[in-house]
């Protein structure tokens, strides 16, 4: 299996969250970093996330094969006697999926994992066409205490695919 991650480019729709350093939401978040973060204190407050485009060509990846998508983001919450709830949704044009929630404690900045899969929509497996289209929306669903908040210094998608033979494309085209 080979792997590409994608890293963010952009925000779109709703951004309730906050900067912790000027206004640069992408720079934020993609490195694994706990010193830059976004963050977010009233339930229901969201921000959806553009990637990048896949580095490997299309022609490359065999489709034919699953080709699994997972979200991941690092989070903290900043209360020390309890959790607060994150949202980890993977959405874009053509894809469907329901969002995870996790309980964020005040581990530094562990890895939680949103949906993982190998379908973008109900029935229908992953394509090119969904890898170009991939969002993120992460959603504060907990009320943090008084004080407290939901920080989150990176997020991703890892895409873990099988790549195609171009050996088998010679092999039968120079046989029908």
């Amino acid at each position: 299996m080979a792997i590409i991650t994608l890293l963010p480019t952009g925000t779109t729709g709703t951004n309730n969250w906050t900067c912790s350093t000027g206004s640069d939401f992408v720079d934020l978040v993609d490195e694994d970093d706990d010193s830059t973060y976004i963050h977010e204190v009233s339930v229901n407050g969201e921000i959806n996330y553009t990637f990048a485009d896949p580095s490997v060509h299309v022609s490359l990846i065999d489709f034919n094969k699953n080709v699994t998508v997972s979200a991941f983001a690092h989070a903290h919450y900043t209360n020390t006697s309890g959790d607060v709830d994150l949202q980890i949704t993977t959405n874009g044009t053509g894809i469907s999926l329901p969002g995870v929630t996790v309980a964020v404690d005040d581990s530094t900045y562990p890895v939680y994992a949103g949906q993982s899969g190998i379908i973008k929509s109900f029935g229908t497996t992953w394509d090119y066409a969904g890898l170009e289209n991939l969002q993120m929306k992460l959603k504060c669903t907990g009320r943090p205490a008084r004080f407290h908040y939901l920080r989150v210094s990176y997020i991703y998608f890892k895409i873990e695919y099988t790549i195609a033979s171009e050996d088998s494309a010679t092999f039968f085209g120079a046989n029908f």
